[in-house]
């Protein structure tokens, strides 16, 4: 195993809990906002993509 290829492996791992807590977040904000309008989905969806 040389270097590059664990900074490489590193870099994924990295990458991947970049993604995982990317989705949190979007989660996050769509629960809030979803609090608003629980009646119509597609309006919190509207809201989390355009503040």
């Amino acid at each position: 195993m040389t270097v590059e290829t664990t900074e490489e492996s590193r870099r994924e791992i990295e990458i991947i809990w970049y993604h995982l807590d990317l989705l949190e977040t979007v989660s996050d904000i769509t629960t809030s906002s979803s609090k608003y309008c629980d009646e119509d989905k597609s309006v919190s969806y509207i809201t989390t993509w355009n503040p």
